[in-house]
């Protein structure tokens, strides 16, 4: 986690940095909310997520996921677990309106449920790993939202890339 805490101090500077330009903007910008589905990315599988710009540029997110999976074993017990999942992140498009790098730095918690189901045995887990985001924004005039992603996804000082996208709306 002390890679992730690291990760995020530096867009935490880079957006500091960049704020003085922010004032010298014009104050006509892009819709503040965004909207969408994740497919993969911090969610692993999916996550509806809602974004609002705090300025032209800075943006800070999250979604929600929830899947359940049953089984029924042949060689263990039948079994039924409930996951939620939500990402948090602050975002940052450095530079452009329509199209514009991605940047975004945050935390993937997670719970889930597990019980099996004729011997009555419950489990309940959370966990948390952080993300570090790098992409592409393509937002169109009409406000439709395309930012396919990379994302390093840092756990128990174990790093993997895990690839995403997002489809949404700008309003």
């Amino acid at each position: 986690m002390k890679c992730g805490a690291r990760s995020l101090s530096t867009i935490v500077l880079l957006v500091t940095l960049s704020s003085s330009q922010l004032s010298a903007q014009s104050t006509s910008g892009p819709p503040p909310n965004i909207a969408g589905l994740e497919l993969l990315g911090r969610g692993l599988v999916y996550s509806f997520n809602y974004e609002r710009l705090l300025t032209h540029r800075i943006g800070v997110g999250g979604g929600l996921a929830y899947w359940s999976i049953s089984s029924s074993g042949l060689f263990a017990p039948s079994s039924k677990s409930t996951t939620f999942v939500i990402p948090a992140y602050l975002s940052w498009t450095p530079i452009g309106r329509n199209h514009s790098p991605y940047l975004a730095a945050g935390v993937t918690m997670a719970t889930s449920k597990a019980t099996e189901v004729l011997l009555g045995n419950t489990r309940n887990r959370f966990g948390a790993f952080s993300t570090l985001t790098l992409g592409y924004q393509y937002r169109s005039g009409r406000g439709i939202v395309v930012r396919p992603t990379v994302s390093r996804i840092a756990i128990d000082g174990d790093n993997a890339l895990w690839p995403g996208i997002t489809l949404g709306y700008a309003f």
